[in-house]
């Protein structure tokens, strides 16, 4: 059993990769350990349509940002609910993750936990409850 497990739809990666995405990340963290060995995840994770982008949108996702995103550096996004919410990492107090509005700025960030409560709080819907 691993950390992917219960993640929908996962797409693996034809070869084993060390390929980090979030070079600026640590190389234990739960995003890039599925990018290593998976290509994408779409699909219902309980109550909540979750996507984690492939390697080449979450990029794409990264180059669109521009001096007038209203999301600090700090925020690491790389995926989605298939809607208007966004889901994605920082490591300003440990590895937490988060969702936040696609539209939105830092104050409209709103941490869930890590990886394993993370997935929970999405399968539940408990996340919507902010």
């Amino acid at each position: 059993m691993t950390i992917f497990d219960t993640l929908p739809g996962k797409q693996i990666k034809q070869f084993d990769s060390e390929f980090t995405l979030f070079s600026d990340l640590p190389q234990s963290c739960a995003v890039n350990q599925f990018f290593m060995r998976f290509s994408s995840s779409s699909g219902w994770l309980g109550r909540t349509y979750f996507t984690i982008w492939s390697e080449k949108e979450v990029l794409r996702f990264r180059q669109s940002q521009t001096s007038e995103t209203c999301y600090s550096s700090d925020f690491y996004f790389f995926g989605s609910n298939g809607s208007s919410e966004l889901f994605g990492v920082t490591f300003s107090d440990g590895e937490q993750y988060f969702s936040a509005p696609s539209i939105g700025a830092d104050a409209d960030v709103f941490l869930i936990g890590e990886w394993d409560f993370f997935l929970k709080s999405l399968s539940e819907g408990s996340w919507l409850q902010k």
